[in-house]
């Protein structure tokens, strides 16, 4: 999103996530998005199956893993938790990896809970490792997850072309 906002590229993915709270901020940004491309929620929050947590709640001030430092679920459970009117506890975001790797560490206790997409976790269940899955909120879930953004100059002088 970024490369296409300072003119390096013309299009990205976007994650709902991001764009719109950035959007909805300033609506003069320079990517606009133009077509769906994930129309349902693709997001997931995980842990073990004994754990203790039973809701969002719960995990605020954990240690939540993600694929990588720059990954979605950051961004994820900030929403979701702004949705309920809650801040993050002073969570701490680590990296855990993809696959058997991510399951290492929740199952090493490294991470207490996986934010990532249903793709990859699905890569920790074929790992051998089981999830239990907790409840999005209700806005987060009704948001889609996958969006196709252009950059709106790029358009304007393509569209505006004969």
């Amino acid at each position: 999103m970024q490369s296409v906002a300072i003119g390096e590229t013309t299009v990205t993915t976007l994650a709902a996530g991001i764009y719109l709270p950035v959007v909805a901020k300033d609506p003069s940004f320079p990517v606009i998005s133009t077509y769906c491309w994930l129309p349902r929620n693709a997001a997931v929050i995980a842990v073990k199956p004994d754990a203790a947590y039973q809701s969002l709640s719960d995990l605020r001030g954990k240690r939540i893993g993600g694929r990588n430092q720059g990954d979605i679920g950051r961004y994820v459970l900030k929403t979701m938790w702004s949705e309920l009117g809650l801040d993050d506890g002073g969570a701490d975001y680590i990296a855990i990896g993809d696959g058997g790797d991510a399951g290492t560490a929740l199952y090493r206790d490294s991470a207490d809970v996986v934010a990532t997409y249903d793709t990859s976790a699905a890569r920790i269940e074929i790992a051998g490792f089981k999830l239990r899955y907790l409840a999005l909120t209700p806005k987060f879930a009704a948001t889609p997850s996958g969006f196709m953004g252009f950059d709106k100059q790029f358009l304007a002088r393509t569209v505006a072309r004969p």
